[in-house]
């Protein structure tokens, strides 16, 4: 899975999504994401995709990446995104940092 993770602040859903419920609908999601996917697990040498070519070594076989955009002047709220990220996940999620 590759969702997004926006906000931890209802009122910047609300702002900028029209979706003040926003934050406790993506945690929602995301749990149910991590638990059908478990801890991620790559691609490895051993693997017949990748002694055959078709995919590199390390590559994501299953498991989840949560995308991040921090928006300007919402640093705080991106700082609450990954803390609940790490808090809640640990090693069982990658996050991707974005900025604009």
């Amino acid at each position: 899975y590759l969702p997004d993770f926006k906000y931890m602040d209802s009122s910047l859903a609300l702002k900028y999504s029209h979706a003040e419920d926003y934050p406790e609908v993506a945690k929602s999601a995301l749990y149910e994401m991590v638990r059908q996917t478990g801890s991620p697990c790559m691609y490895s040498d051993e693997d017949e995709l990748v002694q055959s070519g078709y995919v590199e070594d390390g590559v994501m076989k299953k498991g989840v990446i949560v995308r991040h955009l921090v928006l300007p002047g919402c640093t705080k709220d991106s700082k609450a995104v990954i803390g609940y990220l790490y808090d809640t996940y640990k090693d069982d999620i990658y996050i991707s940092i974005m900025n604009q």
